[in-house]
């Protein structure tokens, strides 16, 4: 206990120090990290171009499906808590990047290619946090059994994501080491056994339940809050890099709102955490139980995608009223539907009964 509690510190400190030298420094850092993005750019081709858009695109994708997966395949505390971790490190960086509201290399530099053409603020990385939360989260589940590997395998997707990051143009390094920072705080605050005990225990204890959804519904409100008070100073330089390298427009409200309807990804704990709230039961797990669990998932993500397109062409009251919505039904539709429906075709024969409420 007292180990998680030493790097809880540390890892909140670290965190602190970091925003701060992203604040106060961010004129130096934005200078350096602009001519190191600019050299490493010279070297362009089709190929590599093509290889850190595919890390990009899929190391988001793998970080937001990967609990989802482990928590469906096995409806087990590792799947449940990585689900936790991304969503919240998702909700964390986009409400830091709304706070902050620092532009990205492509924005601030016309040297720098836009290889990609985010809309919202930069700092800090997305991509740092929630799949470094995941590297983080998973590196620390298996340290114990596979010390050496784990290290070497966390090193290297940590350095791929943070070259990715920079190569793209799209944030500057310092964004990427903030990330980096938050990610590994939330982590070690996830992972610590009393965390754990609150976990398990929602399902015995309807107090405890009410205490995650109160604190995910403050979470909300806290985006809400950063959202309607900022102002930043939105340069006219980044509009008109953004316009000369992207298709579309670009200003302070544009660029708030990504942020803010992505802050909604905390609904996704709180819906998830109401289903969590049920007994999970024990499953036949065949060739056939794997093939209707994803199928589940796979149809649901595509209706999910469908809403959420229909939900950017509606006024932005209405896009994000609905994409809360669709998060927290997505939460629930994970940690309970696709159990429900489970168990009544692969119910265990050591455990007939199928479904407990509490």
């Amino acid at each position: 206990m007292k180990i998680y509690s030493i790097l809880f510190i540390l890892g909140g400190f670290l965190s602190i120090i970091c925003l701060i030298i992203e604040i106060a420094a961010v004129d130096a850092l934005q200078d350096s990290s602009e001519d190191y993005i600019y050299n490493i750019q010279k070297e362009n081709s089709s190929s590599t171009e093509n290889f850190f858009k595919v890390v990009s695109t899929g190391s988001m994708y793998i970080a937001m499906a990967i609990g989802i997966l482990c928590y469906t395949g096995f409806f087990s505390n590792t799947g449940a808590l990585c689900i936790i971790i991304t969503f919240t490190a998702t909700w964390l960086g986009d409400v830091l990047k709304m706070g902050i509201a620092h532009p990205r290399p492509f924005w601030d530099d016309s040297r720098i290619d836009a290889l990609s053409c985010p809309k919202d603020f930069g700092a800090p990385s997305g991509h740092a946090i929630v799949v470094g939360a995941v590297i983080f989260y998973f590196f620390m589940h298996f340290f114990s059994k596979a010390k050496i590997i784990s290290t070497i395998s966390a090193f290297i997707l940590l350095f791929l994501i943070g070259y990715d990051r920079n190569y793209l143009g799209v944030h500057f390094y310092f964004q990427v080491v903030l990330g980096y920072a938050l990610a590994f705080w939330l982590v070690i605050g996830f992972v610590t056994p009393r965390f754990w005990e609150l976990l398990t225990s929602l399902n015995q204890k309807i107090f405890r339940l009410i205490f995650v959804e109160v604190i995910c519904f403050v979470c909300l409100i806290i985006g809400i809050a950063v959202y309607f008070g900022r102002d930043p100073e939105f340069k006219d330089k980044w509009k008109i890099n953004y316009n000369d390298k992207c298709s579309g427009n670009i200003d302070t409200k544009t660029a708030l709102f990504r942020s803010f309807s992505e802050s909604t990804s905390i609904m996704i704990p709180a819906g998830f955490a109401i289903g969590f709230y049920f007994t999970l039961p024990k499953y036949n797990k065949t060739w056939k139980y794997w093939l209707f669990a994803y199928f589940l998932i796979i149809s649901f993500g595509i209706v999910e995608q469908i809403c959420e397109s229909y939900a950017a062409t509606l006024d932005k009251t209405s896009h994000f009223v609905l994409f809360c919505i669709l998060r927290f039904v997505s939460g629930f539709y994970v940690s309970c539907m696709i159990p429900f429906a489970l168990s009544k075709y692969f119910k265990s024969k050591e455990n007939p009964q199928v479904y407990d409420f509490p």
